[in-house]
This record gives structure tokens, sequence and C-alpha cells, in this order.
């Protein structure tokens, strides 16, 4: 997604979502496809001013989109432009979240995560939520889902899963459907 051609044409830059995260990717004219940026978090949106300088938002588990910049030459390091959401989140506890891979019964890897409860205590049974996918085109990230925190700040497990079908998993698993 947001496929962009490079200041001096040399190629593109797009972002690539897989396994639940979104990168960064350029791709020079005649070469193959590099990734520029790595972490356990999703890209969106995408800017690109003539010295390379990129402007993006990122979000995680725990963060809601915020802006950052970085220039492409030294993707590793992120500044933070702004974080609306901040003061919002400051005194607020939210579930942990912890990523979780199944075996289907053809052999496929299948990705999903669960939410823990905010106040999650060891052994205590707890309400649990499927959030079924209403894909299959699409995929569930790493990005911050303001419903899904809410559903563990009320005392729910929220478990989420990319089912067969979704993007993100390579041509394979998107065509094998159950």
């Amino acid at each position: 997604s947001n496929i962009t051609w490079a200041p001096d044409s040399s190629g593109i830059y797009f972002l690539v979502g897989e396994k639940g995260v979104s990168k960064l990717w350029f791709c020079p004219i005649g070469g193959r496809p590099q990734r520029l940026t790595e972490g356990n978090h999703a890209l969106s949106g995408l800017s690109i001013a003539e010295d390379l300088q990129i402007a993006t938002t990122v979000t995680d588990y725990y963060r809601p989109p915020y802006l950052v910049t970085f220039n492409a030459k030294n993707p590793k390091q992120f500044t933070e432009l702004a974080d609306v959401n901040k003061d919002v989140l400051a005194d607020v506890k939210l579930g942990e979240q912890e990523e979780l891979w199944f075996k289907a019964p053809d052999g496929l890897d299948v990705q999903g995560w669960l939410i823990k409860p905010a106040e999650f205590q060891p052994g205590k049974k707890y309400p649990l939520i499927l959030y079924i996918h209403g894909g299959p085109y699409s995929m569930y990230s790493v990005g911050f889902n303001w419903s899904w925190q809410n559903f563990a700040a009320n005392g729910y497990a929220v478990l989420y899963m990319n089912p067969r079908g979704s993007t993100g998993y390579g041509q394979e698993f998107l065509k094998k459907v159950w």
C-alpha cells in the first residue's frame, strides 16, 4: 500500500503488511525489493520529502497511531512528532497482549493475539470475547484497538485471529480458505 515514487525517481517506496505488522520497503528500478524498517508495529500513510525524510504514523499494541519521522537512509531512528492520545492513555491500565500461533489441520500456521483483562490475575477465570474477522481479504495487526482494550478494561479477554484467506501470509494462505 501507499506506493510512492522516490523523489529522484530511482524506485518506489511502499508499505507491506505481513504477519500482523506493516513495514516500509523500497524497490529500486531494475533491482530487488528491500525492507527498510523493522519492529513489532504497523505503519500507515507515507509522505517522502526530497531529502528522503519520511513522515508516517505508527501504532502498536499499546499506542494508537502517532506521527513519526525518519530518514530512509537511517530507517531505524524514528523521531516522534505528535501523539494526540498520550494524555488520554497516561493513567489507563491496558490489557497485556500475547501473540499466538496455531497449526491448521493441513499444517499451515495461523496467527492470532490474546488481550488479557487489564487487571488479569493468573489462575482466575475470565469471560472471553472471540472477535471474528469479517474478511477474508484484510489482516488484523499489532495495531492498537480502542474497542478491544475497552473490553479488556471491563474484565474480558479478547481473542482475535487472521483466518485463512487473510492477506499478509502469502498466496498459499490467501488461496486456502476453509
